[in-house]
């Protein structure tokens, strides 16, 4: 038992469950119950005042088991519903006792317990009882079940057991949906990212030379090998999965030489190291497709020193130098 749990069934027995429900729960056998739930049922009757109660009923039951014959009468399958009987059971005076099968800190997807038992009667009162539960089952009987409960208002009333397994019905039902609606997502998300091409062989010798890189199914950059010696040489970085830088090595030796921006699928800024080492010794601008300027850094101290401009036919218009 975790002790989120521990703390919820704690605080419903020592603040919240009625004394004869309780005391009926400690008079069960403590193997019927998950581990660690007696203790907290019995730590909740002596933190009550509740013990001299369950000696009582423990005397009752010693004695009522030894003298009477007790018939089974309904099996219960909710927890709702076996309240409501036994509602009607003290309400026409007819003594009961309950044999839960099964006790579990199990609650269902409409946070009810999912206990499973047997409600028994003495011999002789078995046709009364069986009178009622009749009555109980038929919707035109004059007896008001809700009336016999607990928690009586009518802003808060518990569902009838109709109503109950409608509701665990419709549970199934959404269930039964959401899986359906969860495997056909995953065979979305499976065709969407899943089968999406990883690499392609352009020449043939079947080898990749150009992959795609993805997240989410979006592609977030490309990779290509122009001399198929199979290295990359070329890389695309992409957002949005459009590509919006790149660099690349122009001699092959593994070493970047060529880096610059991409924008609407064109260069518009290229930068060259001719040592390959990240000293940009040429720059060139473009504007509408065409080259519009090119800078040198002749002594390759950083900083440019030489400028040549062009008209749209791409033709000097100008030169300066510093």
């Amino acid at each position: 038992m975790d002790e989120q749990t521990k703390e919820r069934l704690k605080k419903t027995y020592e603040e919240e469950m009625p004394k004869d429900e309780l005391i009926q729960m400690a008079l069960a056998n403590k193997d019927e119950y998950e581990e660690g739930v007696y203790g907290l049922v019995m730590d909740a009757i002596k933190k009550r005042g509740f013990e001299d109660d369950l000696n009582m009923a423990r005397e009752y039951q010693n004695k009522t088991e030894n003298e009477t014959k007790w018939v089974e009468i309904y099996k219960y399958f909710d927890e709702i519903e076996k309240e409501n009987i036994l509602a009607l059971m003290k309400d026409k005076k007819i003594p009961f006792v309950v044999n839960e099968h099964k006790r579990s800190t199990y609650f269902d997807v409409f946070g009810r317990s999912a206990g499973l038992g047997m409600i028994s009667v003495p011999e002789g009162k078995e046709r009364k009882a069986k009178k009622i539960l009749s009555e109980y089952k038929n919707p035109d009987t004059d007896i008001n079940v809700q009336s016999f409960e607990k928690t009586d208002t009518s802003k808060d009333e518990k569902p009838a057991p109709s109503s109950t397994k409608s509701q665990m019905t419709s549970g199934i039902i959404i269930g039964l949906i959401i899986g359906i609606l969860a495997t056909i997502m995953f065979n979305g998300i499976k065709s969407k990212y899943m089968d999406l091409p990883k690499s392609f062989d352009d020449n043939k010798d079947g080898k990749p030379d150009y992959w795609l890189e993805y997240k989410w199914g979006v592609l977030t950059g490309t990779k290509s090998d122009s001399n198929y010696d199979g290295k990359p040489d070329y890389w695309e970085a992409c957002v949005n999965g459009e590509p919006v830088s790149y660099h690349c090595d122009n001699d092959y030796d593994g070493v970047k030489d060529e880096w610059g921006v991409i924008k609407n699928r064109r260069a518009t800024e290229r930068n060259y190291s001719f040592k390959n080492d990240s000293i940009v010794d040429k720059k060139i601008i473009y504007k509408n497709i065409r080259k519009d300027k090119v800078v040198y850094d002749r002594d390759r101290d950083g900083k440019f020193d030489e400028w040549i401009y062009y008209d749209e036919f791409e033709r000097v218009i100008k030169r300066e130098k510093k």
